[in-house]
């Protein structure tokens, strides 16, 4: 063995492995903005500004001064960061630990000094890996590889978006799937149902020969309705909206039939550096989003952090026995008003470029709102005594998630410009169920009676003052639900982008007049189990191209 090499030839050597890394990066990203879009491409981006980030590079630099090798460096500090990510509840959130994978691996083979990944692709038929982080995905050759089914990550994963993009089904996090399946096995991969068959009967075959031959008509069918409105048959007005973590999810917003963004998650500057971004990143972040919804209202939430999502630039060291219960979201911002000041003063710049609105998360009674208004207006009065360019008519609304907020919502809407229902949480609050325990995962349901009569009085209110009601939970984005929501009176329906026109389609289909003829029939339901007999009618509509 030669001799030990010093931390300074060590962190030279890192340094080149980040530098051959980020080139990488940039090939890979400009390849793929070529190929197909910005959302694509800004997958590397974020990697490099990941890899360029100094916290980031302070850490490794850190390991390396007390004397451990650059491989073991690499893999400790991403590694910490993955526990970080992996733990947050956002599934949003914790499946960017396929980004901090990629990085890691990328890294790791400049340092070893060979690739461990081929050049060329010589897969072919159906891909099955225990992961498969965002590069790799970006190399398949969608006319070899027919399907993809991994063990880890999930729907939101940049590997699962890069597949969408390459018209490849995906289905992520099949626990064991690599050692379920024979060599030579005939294999069905659903990239809709997440179902994966193996070694499946004839008749199911023949199915889904026959839902292949309809999915093709389909798709043009709704690729249709893209620039059309949600208007139901007798003239009633829906906004759609798709929800967004990261500026890559913007450009093709009004090719998938969004009309603007109706939640767009403001976390991810946070969770990625050891300190709070300054209002000048913010405003630069914010900024390039407004530009690219290209006029387009977008919808800032402000930051939704604390209990399971862990910042490490704020005061959240102590462990919390109940973190949804606890000190988070606008309690958090309220109780250190200076990040709020912060995000409402970038927020404010960058409504000077293109329509935005503001959505406070977790209000749970009139005092939080009002507090919030009162910092509001200081950000006001002070951007207009310093002459900086900002929308001065710039709507907040309230996100509806606490059973205190439904109860008073009468009083509350006085002080909103609109309501958003989280449909996520106010059914985690309201059926006291946490979605994340399978052991209860049973009781966690949207459509139990007592959360839609919640979503019903919360519409009523609003509706009653003339202003805007929407939802922004799972629910939005469940065609089969888009006759019930508009039935209770919601306005404006945020989803991922994937499900919008299948939901447009949906409520160009129906009568605004026989949904609220089934929502009041479902509002009178004992059990979900009859809410979802009430539905069923109403199934056919997903299937059905006329219309």
């Amino acid at each position: 063995k030669g001799k030990k090499e010093s931390p300074r030839q060590s962190w030279r050597r890192l340094q080149e492995s980040i530098r051959k890394t980020s080139a990488d990066l940039l090939r890979l990203e400009k390849r793929l903005l070529r190929k197909f879009s910005r959302q694509e491409s800004d997958i590397f981006y974020s990697h490099r500004m990941i890899l360029s980030d100094k916290s980031f590079q302070k850490k490794l630099k850190a390991l390396i001064a007390r004397g451990m090798g650059p491989i073991e460096t690499v893999r400790d500090v991403i590694g910490e960061y993955l526990k970080q990510f992996e733990s947050i509840d956002d599934p949003h959130f914790r499946e960017r630990a396929g980004d901090l994978e990629d990085i890691r691996q990328r890294l790791m083979e400049h340092l070893i000094g060979n690739r461990l990944r081929g050049k060329k692709e010589i897969l072919e038929g159906i891909l099955l890996a225990e992961t498969l982080v965002p590069s790799d995905a970006a190399r398949l050759d969608p006319k070899a590889i027919q399907g993809i089914v991994t063990e880890r990550g999930g729907v939101t994963s940049h590997a699962a978006i890069l597949a969408r993009s390459l018209g490849i089904p995906a289905v992520m996090g099949v626990k064991e799937i690599t050692h379920k399946v024979p060599p030579g096995a005939i294999m069905i991969v659903d990239g809709d149902s997440g179902n994966v068959f193996i070694n499946p009967p004839k008749e199911i075959l023949q199915e889904y020969e026959r839902i292949q031959d309809q999915q093709v008509g389909r798709l043009v069918h709704l690729q249709a309705l893209a620039h059309f409105p949600a208007e139901t048959q007798d003239g009633r007005r829906i906004i759609l909206e798709a929800n967004v973590g990261m500026v890559g999810g913007l450009k093709n917003l009004r090719d998938s039939g969004a009309e603007g963004v109706g939640l767009y998650r403001t976390e991810y500057p946070f969770m990625i550096r050891k300190r709070l971004p300054n209002e000048e990143e913010q405003y630069q972040i914010y900024r390039q989003v407004v530009e690219e919804a290209a006029g387009l209202p977008v919808t800032f939430r402000t930051l939704d952090a604390g209990g399971d999502k862990p910042i490490a630039s704020l005061d959240l060291t102590h462990t919390e026995a109940n973190p949804f219960l606890g000190y988070r979201s606008i309690r958090l911002c309220l109780a250190q008003p200076e990040i709020l000041k912060s995000q409402f003063r970038a927020f404010l710049r960058a409504s000077a470029h293109g329509p935005l609105r503001i959505l406070i998360p977790m209000i749970s009674g009139v005092e939080e709102i009002q507090q919030v208004r009162v910092i509001f207006g200081q950000v006001l009065d002070d951007l207009q005594n310093e002459n900086i360019p900002h929308n001065p008519k710039v709507a907040i609304g309230i996100m509806i998630e606490v059973p205190s907020a439904v109860q008073m919502a009468p009083i509350l809407i006085r002080h909103a410009d609109f309501f958003s229902i989280g449909t996520n949480d106010l059914t985690q609050y309201t059926l006291a169920v946490d979605r994340n325990n399978e052991r209860v995962a049973a009781f966690f349901d949207p459509l139990h009676p007592a959360v839609l009569n919640s979503i019903a009085r919360v519409c009523q209110v609003a509706n009653g003052a003339g202003k805007p009601v929407g939802v922004c939970g799972e629910m939005a984005g469940d065609p089969l639900l888009a006759p019930l929501l508009v039935g209770l009176g919601v306005t404006e329906l945020s989803m991922i982008p994937v499900s919008l026109l299948a939901v447009k389609d949906v409520i160009r289909k129906i009568r605004a007049d026989d949904a609220s003829t089934l929502a009041r029939e479902c509002l009178g339901a004992a059990t979900s189990s009859e809410v979802r007999a009430r539905l069923e009618p109403y199934r056919h509509l997903l299937s059905d191209q006329a219309g």
